[in-house]
This record gives structure tokens, sequence and C-alpha cells, in this order.
């Protein structure tokens, strides 16, 4: 995970923005036009959007991301986040360092998740056994539909590339790190569609046992 991804500059002092919250307005796909706003209307981009604070609050996971040198904080300074990356690349970067973190302390001790081959690199995050795959999220519980179109371009972009190209499939878990106890974990498409809903649980920001035990006794039957 990048400490910080800078963008423009916006003025020689950051004391006018001290206490000012940034928002990004969108115009079209992509982030290909933006407006930048810190009056309130759009989609913020800051610590508190993706719970940075509270999770560093997890002792554990603090630990980890200051051994290897990653942000705990968005500081102030004269420089913001690209949107397009906080959005696009940072939050899955952010999701893809707790769940494998997560993943193989708690879920499956002693088991190492596998990089995928370059053919087939970032259709999903990792490979469990052959054709079982790993695809962790930080999604929104809110936005359902982020969720269905990230479900129809699974089954509809990239489990058919993966076999194209020769390599097995037979089931992806996507797990999602942050949400509270009322999503249960569901599967679908024949049973080659394992939704988590969550790791950590956003009611008390402590990591969620009862679905851990649940998703180990789901593995244990891959």
């Amino acid at each position: 995970i990048p400490n910080f991804c800078y963008l423009f500059k916006l003025y020689n002092s950051t004391t006018y923005l001290r206490y000012k919250k940034l928002y990004i307005l969108t115009s079209t796909i992509g982030y290909a036009s933006i407006k930048i706003d810190f009056s309130g209307n759009g989609k913020e981009v800051s610590a508190q959007v993706i719970h940075l604070p509270k999770l560093m609050q997890i002792t554990e996971l603090k630990n980890l991301f200051e051994r290897q040198g990653y942000a705990t904080d968005f500081k102030v300074n004269d420089y913001i986040i690209a949107p397009e990356i906080f959005n696009n690349i940072y939050k899955g970067a952010l999701g893809e360092v707790i769940g494998k973190y997560i993943f193989e302390k708690y879920v499956l001790p002693n088991t190492k998740l596998q990089e995928l081959p370059n053919e087939i690199f970032e259709r999903f995050d990792f490979e469990l056994d052959k054709g079982v795959f790993i695809d962790f999220k930080f999604w929104n519980e809110e936005n359902s539909q982020e969720q269905q179109t990230q479900i129809e371009k699974i089954f509809g972009l990239k489990v058919p590339d993966i076999q194209q190209k020769g390599f097995e499939f037979s089931k992806v878990f996507i797990i999602n790190i942050l949400a509270d106890s009322r999503f249960p974990i569901r599967t679908s498409q024949n049973g080659q569609l394992i939704e988590v809903p969550y790791l950590i649980d956003s009611s008390s920001f402590a990591i969620a046992e009862n679905v851990i035990f649940e998703l180990r006794n789901l593995l244990s039957t891959k």
C-alpha cells in the first residue's frame, strides 16, 4: 500500500485546508473528469471513509502496517491522493493486505495464499488450491449495485478468460473486509461463488470469530 499518492499541489500552506474534508464529483465513468469540492458535495475521500483510524485500533493490524511501512493515517499535506487511485487501487490494496493477514492467521493457519500466474494476474487476488480462488474486497456494505456489477464481471469476463487460457476454475471466495453482522455468508452460481460479507465486524471493529469459523468449515469441504 503506498503511503500516499500525490495528485497536485493546492496551496503553499496547508493551514487553510487543515480541517476541511475532500469530496469529488465525477461527470463521467472511470474518473475521466472530476471536480474537487470542499463543501460536502460528492463522494468523500478520507481515512475516515475507509475506517482507517478505527482499523488501526486493532493492535495487530496497526503492528502489521507499521512493520511493513504502510500508512496508518492520512497526514495533512500540500497534496491530495488522486481520487481514482483512492477508489480503484488504494481500497483494493487495503483489502488485500488486511484480508491476507486475517486469512493466513485465523481462517487457515499454516496456509499460504499463492500469487496468480502472470497469464491470469489480477483476475483475482490469490489462489488457495488449484482452481479455488480468493478475492478480497473493501466494499461499502450499502452499495449492492457495485457488488452485483462486480459479480457479473467475474462470471462474464474473468472466469471465461481463466478457462480460455488453460487454467482450472472451480470456485471463488469473494471476501469483504468490513461490514456488520446482519449479512450472512451466501453461496450461488451452482456453488461456484461464495460471498463472505466481512472479516471485521463494523459495529465493534473486532475480528469476526463466528464468520471465520463458518468460513473455515466451508473451506474444509472445498
